[in-house]
């Protein structure tokens, strides 16, 4: 699987160029009418819902107007974005178009783009580590499944990488353990 990320202005001055066989999608809300012929498709299921955008923007801007170094730092760690935007992409929607993605990936280089170049406050970095954490070869690390209820009673399935926990047991040896919010120490 070949899925890589950028943003839009170093697609737009040809800093990067995807090949003719890449797929290229926007993960963004709204692409603008000069950006239509950069992309082959928007993917907004994969942008940040608007409400937490939204929380996000405005204790930035709080913060810049009150003079405060890196604001959009502050306003990433103050509004826990990181946390709740990987909560939603394990929400029905996004892991459909994310599971889409895979598969598009599986068979030939895709590109995700969004607006920042740098991708630590940036949406596209989660997703690129969720898509990569689907596509590893076992199970979540030990500690690291989002468990949800799966087709058996009693059988729980992660979110993440797919296993069931009698697998993740019997096979890997790695110990259950559930609470709200997933699985936690």
């Amino acid at each position: 699987m070949s899925v890589r990320g950028t943003y839009f202005t170093a697609l737009a001055n040809e800093d990067v160029v995807p090949s003719d066989e890449a797929r290229v999608f926007a993960i963004v809300r709204d692409v603008p009418e000069w950006a239509d012929d950069l992309v082959d498709r928007a993917l907004p299921h994969l942008a940040p819902p608007e409400s937490l955008e939204l929380a996000r923007s405005r204790v930035e801007e709080a913060a810049d107007a009150d003079g405060v170094e890196n604001a959009l730092a502050v306003s990433w760690q103050s509004t826990d974005f990181e946390t709740r935007f990987r909560s939603y992409l394990r929400s029905t929607g996004p892991r459909e178009v994310l599971a889409t993605v895979q598969s598009d990936a599986d068979e030939r280089p895709v590109w995700l783009v969004s607006w920042r170049s740098d991708d630590r406050y940036d949406h596209r970095r989660i997703v690129l580590e969720e898509l990569h954490q689907r596509t590893q070869d076992g199970p979540c690390d030990d500690g690291r499944h989002e468990w949800s209820r799966g087709s058996v009673v009693g059988v729980l399935v992660c979110d993440i990488c797919g296993y069931s926990s009698q697998s993740v047991t019997d096979w890997f040896g790695q110990a259950v353990r559930v609470a709200y919010g997933g699985d936690r120490r």
